[in-house]
């Protein structure tokens, strides 16, 4: 805990990103310095993470729907007046368009990341929802979100998650916690956390050395909450290393093409979404 009295308190804090559609869950016991320290070490890599998928299905944050513009410079996505307009370069192999079922398939490259930011970062939501004396009883969490380490107690965290798709859509964005009743100290997780944003699932635990078994094999299975999941990945976030050949496959229908505006070198698409598959 830091002296209050000393510590700047001024920002506000948001328990899940802004960019991510939070309006309004704030924390009050987050400084300033933590702050603009998770926001600059975590979750800018969480926003390049979710780049495509936020302008596309029109999240909007703080400066409302966000403009995504890959670094090749040869795609682009931006909201006008409630409507989605792609710009993509023709001789890309980014998106197909198939007319008769009004479909858009796309394959998109996300903008550089580091996967062990992102990883990061879904632990700082979900340390963020405990309830503050299970907080205070994880000091080595504390520690390892506020500093660039890897490891715990000289252990390296296990920085694997769950990623699945559900068939519908999320109206809201939602947080789960699960705590493991089991006693003693295990290799299953004493809590994981269930994170649904849009279509997707994020499951993943909250690493720490008090109430977890951190000396032995990593053992975390898929929570099964959901009946239409679909597409279930397992994917290892370890890497520190800036991250430039990630690619995310995306479908959805639209009611009304059309080809016939250029822009530059883009071929303008304008396509009023209808519903994701």
């Amino acid at each position: 805990m830091k002296d209050e009295k000393k510590t700047k308190f001024e920002n506000n804090s948001h328990s899940i990103p802004e960019f991510m559609g939070n309006k309004s869950l704030l924390l009050f016991t987050e400084c300033d310095s933590c702050n603009n320290f998770f926001n600059k070490n975590y979750e800018s890599h969480l926003a390049f993470y979710l780049g495509f998928e936020r302008s596309a299905l029109g999240i909007s944050g703080k400066n409302g729907v966000p403009e995504f513009k890959h670094v090749s410079d040869k795609l682009f996505i931006r909201n006008e007046k409630n409507e989605i307009v792609i710009g993509i370069d023709p001789e890309s192999d980014y998106v197909k368009i198939d007319p008769i079922r009004k479909i858009v398939s796309f394959s998109l490259p996300k903008n550089p990341f580091v996967p062990y930011s992102v990883y990061k970062s879904f632990v700082k939501i979900a340390f963020s929802f405990l309830p503050f004396d299970k907080c205070a009883n994880l000091k080595s969490t504390q520690v390892f979100l506020k500093s660039k380490l890897k490891t715990i107690e000289g252990r390296e965290v296990n920085s694997t998650l769950l990623k699945y798709t559900i068939k519908n859509h999320f109206k809201k964005m939602f947080i789960r916690i699960y705590e493991n009743q089991i006693k003693e100290k295990t290799n299953r997780p004493k809590y994981i956390a269930i994170l649904g944003y849009n279509d997707k699932v994020f499951q993943f635990h909250i690493p720490n050395k008090e109430l977890d078994d951190i000396d032995q094999p990593f053992i975390m299975n898929c929570i099964q909450i959901f009946d239409e999941a679909y597409d279930i990945e397992e994917i290892n976030f370890n890497s520190t290393n800036l991250k430039r050949d990630e690619v995310e496959n995306f479908t959805f229908k639209y009611e009304d093409l059309d080809s016939s505006k250029m822009e530059t070198d883009f071929f303008k698409s304008l396509l009023k979404k209808k519903n994701v598959d």
